[in-house]
């Protein structure tokens, strides 16, 4: 189970990674997430011929959905964006309401996608939950020794330098300020650590609870997923909260304040970058 503020979905981290690097394949690989995702969950479980069908249906239903009605979201965001930089606008509530646009992307997503969730998962076997709750565990360890890796050590350089790189996609060179807002950002922002692993354990445990209270019942399922996304998204634990919400205003002054640094061959450099890509998204045709 990985629905968390860290997991953002792989539709939108397909899109997030082509504005990041600048792909000029957005359309190719668009078209090819049916595939990943089928790939990616079958990694899980073993799934039979009956199951894969219905499975290969609701992902393509899905993204048709995300074709139809969320690709014209991004590209809105884009069109904004550019607007808003060159108009020097990008202040902290812009930025703000920025970061709400793209949460509001990620919830659309998840509550979307958790119909056919609910429907592979009231078909699983007995043999098959077994498996998926192995894979599930094997995953959850894997990913708490790295998280517990990461906390024993000192690891702002390395956020200022992931911030660095993916400011010098949308901006070019940075100049002195801004990797100074950086740095500073770097040395405030405090892992989720425990406390992500801890909640999203917690978050396995209720979905294997959903599971088998609705075995065979998928109507039932995707009614308790849904308020189970409603619970994710309106009552994470306070401590969990806090701490995500600390990091995102860390996050959303240091974007407006190298934003403010900018100077005019970087604003140029955005307003050509974002504009390739919102050709990109916009010449996606949908199925």
């Amino acid at each position: 189970m990985r629905w968390n503020r860290r997991c953002r979905g792989l539709l939108w981290g397909f899109v997030l990674a082509a504005l990041l690097t600048g792909c000029n394949l957005v359309e190719l690989g668009y078209h090819q997430l049916d595939w990943i995702m089928l790939q990616r969950i079958e990694r899980f479980v073993y799934l039979d011929a009956d199951q894969r069908r219905r499975l290969e249906q609701d992902i393509a239903d899905l993204q048709n959905w995300h074709c139809r009605t969320q690709l014209p979201e991004y590209v809105a965001f884009l069109d904004d964006l550019r607007r808003d930089f060159h108009a020097g606008a990008i202040t902290p509530a812009r930025v703000s309401a920025y970061s709400d646009r793209i949460e509001g992307f990620w919830y659309a997503l998840l509550e979307r996608s958790s119909r056919g969730a609910g429907r592979l998962l009231a078909s699983l076997s007995e043999r098959q939950l077994r498996e998926l709750d192995a894979e599930l565990d094997e995953h959850a360890r894997d990913s708490a020794r790295e998280v517990r890796a990461i906390t024993r050590r000192d690891n702002s350089r390395d956020y200022a330098r992931l911030a660095e790189r993916q400011w010098r996609r949308w901006l070019g060179p940075l100049n002195a300020e801004q990797e100074r807002v950086i740095d500073a950002w770097s040395r405030a922002f405090e892992p989720l650590g425990d406390l992500g692993v801890d909640y999203r354990n917690r978050l396995r445990q209720q979905l294997r609870g959903l599971v088998a209270d609705h075995r065979g019942d998928p109507a039932g399922l995707d009614t308790a997923l849904q308020r189970l996304v409603a619970e994710i998204r309106t009552a994470p634990p306070a401590d969990y909260a806090a701490r995500v919400d600390a990091n995102k205003r860390l996050s959303i002054d240091m974007v407006a304040a190298v934003a403010a640094a900018a100077d005019r061959d970087q604003i140029q450099h955005l307003l050509q970058a974002a504009g390739r890509w919102r050709a990109d998204l916009a010449a996606i045709g949908c199925r």
